[in-house]
């Protein structure tokens, strides 16, 4: 019985070099897929451990309370016996429209961060991802003085 193989096939050379273009293009593509799919499996990892590290971050700092931002704002200035809670909800508003978990990367490299946006440069870690401890420390800031520090966005919440 004759075996048949690629040399012993009958055809013109054009047709065997198409064959042999179509199987090198397919050869190609599976190992393009599967490199791809390595990537994307190292990639996924790598995505998956940074947002875990952010996750623990944001859960380490989690309570359930009821209210909004601007209402439990207003209670831990009333608790601390602040007279303008209405401009720490400004300056919040204005600083990360009360998101208690913002953070912001400046171009000097210092990060801002939490509801009032506290900067990095201050040595608070995390801490400011703490909405009760952000406003307390306002309060003593601006008890202190250094209202100054929410300058950069003075013109929103001076109104």
């Amino acid at each position: 019985m004759k075996k048949y193989t690629y040399s012993n096939c009958k055809g013109s050379k054009l047709q065997k070099r198409r064959v042999k273009a179509k199987i090198v293009l397919f050869l190609f593509i599976i190992g393009v897929f599967l490199i791809g799919c390595g990537l994307t499996y190292r990639w996924y990892n790598k995505i998956i451990a940074e947002i875990g590290e952010v996750v623990e971050i944001k859960v380490s700092y989690a309570k359930i309370v009821e209210g909004s931002v601007e209402d439990r704002i207003k209670d831990i200035a009333r608790d601390m016996d602040f007279k303008e809670p209405d401009l720490l909800v400004k300056i919040a508003f204005c600083e990360s429209s009360f998101n208690e978990y913002a953070v912001h990367y400046n171009n000097n490299g210092t990060v801002d961060q939490g509801v009032l946006q506290f900067n990095s440069i201050h040595g608070f870690e995390e801490k400011p991802l703490n909405l009760e401890w952000s406003v307390k420390t306002a309060i003593e800031w601006i008890r202190d003085g250094r209202l100054n520090a929410w300058n950069a966005t003075k013109n929103c919440w001076s109104k």
